[in-house]
Formats: structure tokens, C-alpha cells, sequence
């Protein structure tokens, strides 16, 4: 089905009424984003971007295991973890 008859279509099944100036802006309208899109389609997907916003190298810190505390025969629904920040001696 052609664009011009989808846009009809639409229009009436969502009872819109619109001028012959408003359909005819809509329509083209339609048509340069369906172009854009079809622009975008022709790009070649597997080429690597030219340029980056920042850098792509991952700046990730290791991963430390630390051991944790747990009584697995305590009712409570917590465990116990090594304090985050020391408390100064007083």
C-alpha cells in the first residue's frame, strides 16, 4: 500500500480530519524521515566508527574477594560485612 493511501487510512481510522495542505505537509514530511531512514540503512554496519566522544579503552578496577562474616545458623536475615570506613581512635 502506498504512503499517501497508509496516510489516509490513518487519518480516518483515528478521526482526524485534515486539510489538503496539512495531509499534503504531513506527507512529505513522512517521506524525508522515510528517506533519512533509508540512508541510515545503506550504511555499512560492520565499519568502525571514524571518531569516539571518549575513550574506549575500559578502565575497570580488579576485583578483590574479601571475606565476609556469616552465620548461616543466625535467624536474621543480614550478615555481618567488614566496615566500610574506619572509625578514628578517640
Amino acid at each position: 500500500m502506498a504512503l499517501e493511501e497508509e496516510l489516509h487510512k490513518l487519518a480516518k481510522e483515528q478521526d482526524v480530519l485534515l486539510t489538503e495542505e496539512e495531509f499534503a505537509d504531513i506527507l512529505g514530511s513522512l517521506k524525508d524521515v522515510l528517506d533519512a531512514f533509508g540512508k541510515i540503512d545503506q550504511a555499512k554496519a560492520d565499519e568502525k566508527p571514524a571518531v569516539h566522544a571518549i575513550d574506549l579503552e575500559e578502565r575497570l578496577r580488579e576485583d578483590e574477594v574479601k571475606k565476609t562474616v556469616w552465620d548461616p545458623h543466625c535467624n536474621s536475615k543480614e550478615f555481618k560485612a567488614p566496615p566500610i570506613v574506619e572509625e578514628e581512635a578517640q
